[in-house]
């Protein structure tokens, strides 16, 4: 009987994976930061056409069409940062910080034994802004889902991002009585 040389290479393969241990995974019970950065945005909004015509009401319609229509390009270079805690003294916490949105009413809409729902609103006072977040922490991935809307419009992208998901970040406790702290 010939023997394949494949079983050789299977057998190294099998032992390599073995020796490696399990790849790890963040873990939703621990206190972890994830620091994220647009990987891809698609439009969820559809436009066949909009005929700018001649004159200012043609002007405004084109500007406002501009805007709608337009990739946001800044956000997608920039970081945004999500800290969870699951245990708070008012129950689990997700708070999220970029320098270009300021996220405000960050709400965990469910939590599963690997994920987590958030939504959240970053709305400046010309523009009404929602986000939906969906956080893996078994796959490590973030997902998202955005509504923007103003006197031109609506419109709503999806999200994918790429993150870092790290559980290592410092425990900070109240300080004790009779610290001469905060």
């Amino acid at each position: 009987m010939k023997k394949s040389g494949s079983v050789p290479f299977l057998l190294v393969l099998i032992a390599s994976l073995v020796w490696a241990g399990p790849i790890r995974a963040a873990d939703i019970k621990q206190r972890t930061a994830i620091v994220c950065v647009f990987e891809e945005t698609r439009s969820l909004t559809s436009f066949d056409g909009y005929a700018a015509g001649a004159g200012k009401p043609g002007k405004v319609r084109s500007w406002f069409t501009q805007w709608l229509f337009s990739d946001d390009e800044s956000s997608r270079s920039s970081k945004i940062r999500f800290l969870w805690a699951p245990e708070s003294p008012k129950g689990p916490r997700l708070s999220i910080e970029s320098k270009e949105t300021h996220h405000v009413l960050v709400r965990l809409m469910s939590q599963t034994n690997d994920s987590l729902l958030a939504a959240s609103s970053a709305s400046d006072i010309l523009t009404a802004v929602g986000w939906l977040f969906s956080i893996n922490f078994k796959l490590e991935q973030v997902m998202a889902s955005s509504v923007r809307s103003n006197s031109a419009g609506l419109k709503s992208q999806a999200v994918r991002l790429s993150c870092t998901f790290d559980d290592q970040t410092p425990q900070v406790d109240q300080p004790a009585s009779g610290s001469d702290l905060g």
